[in-house]
């Protein structure tokens, strides 16, 4: 897997045995976790304990990107639920936005985050494209 994703081959099938696994996302959350320094993009949390390589394009959505690192950002537990479940986003200038559609006490949690710039990574920066697709297809308006 590390071999494809070195060639820039990012594609990744469905391989279904007695349960379906997520083969080479391991691969993936090393290298995401990696090129965020092993801290939250966000938060700056770096308790590995509390690290998520998230995908933007989830993985279920597009097997092509399922490996590539610029499909991922390094969140801690708390904001990658937030950001799979469409609370909050990242613009396509890096900036965190939080959704009008939140709770009022986890609005209260995330507000802080608001038009904040994400931590850059050292390497493969959030497609821009992946991003907008988020912003459409996740994102709660």
């Amino acid at each position: 897997m590390l071999q494809r994703q070195q060639m820039m081959d990012f594609f990744v099938d469905d391989y279904v045995g007695i349960q379906k696994r997520r083969v080479g996302h391991k691969v993936f959350a090393d290298k995401v976790k990696f090129n965020y320094g092993y801290r939250c993009a966000i938060t700056g949390i770096s308790s590995k304990d509390f690290l998520v390589a998230s995908h933007i394009i989830p993985w279920a959505q597009r097997k092509d990107t399922r490996l590539d690192p610029s499909n991922g950002i390094c969140l801690s537990v708390l904001l990658d639920k937030a950001f799979d479940k469409g609370y909050i986003t990242i613009s396509v200038d890096y900036k965190v936005v939080i959704s009008n559609f939140c709770e009022t006490t986890i609005k209260i949690i995330l507000e802080q985050y608001e038009n904040k710039m994400i931590y850059y990574p050292k390497d493969c920066a959030p497609n821009k494209d992946f991003l907008k697709w988020h912003n459409s297809f996740v994102f709660k308006h």
